[in-house]
């Protein structure tokens, strides 16, 4: 996903690359990035699960990980251990 802000022009850009493993996230470089550009990862681990980080004007129960269960996956709700 790429982004574009109206007021920055090209000096702001959000990118989010992500590939989901079948390994619990311990693989590292999973895109295959040369030595060079993977020097210039930055890394961000997301705890999609930790409330702290959603006001509580805005938390809703039946979008909470730690509540869904999936009727088409079979998968869910998060466990304190989900990572």
């Amino acid at each position: 996903m790429c982004c574009e802000n109206e007021y920055m022009k090209d000096n702001f850009l959000i990118k989010i690359e992500t590939w989901h493993k079948p390994d619990m996230g311990h693989q590292e470089n999973v895109h295959g990035l040369d030595a060079e550009t993977w020097k210039k990862v930055d890394v961000v681990y997301i705890d999609i699960g930790d409330r702290t980080q959603v006001e509580p004007k805005d938390y809703k129960p039946e979008e909470d990980p730690s509540k869904y269960k999936s009727v088409k996956t079979n998968r869910g709700p998060l466990g304190p251990d989900w990572k």
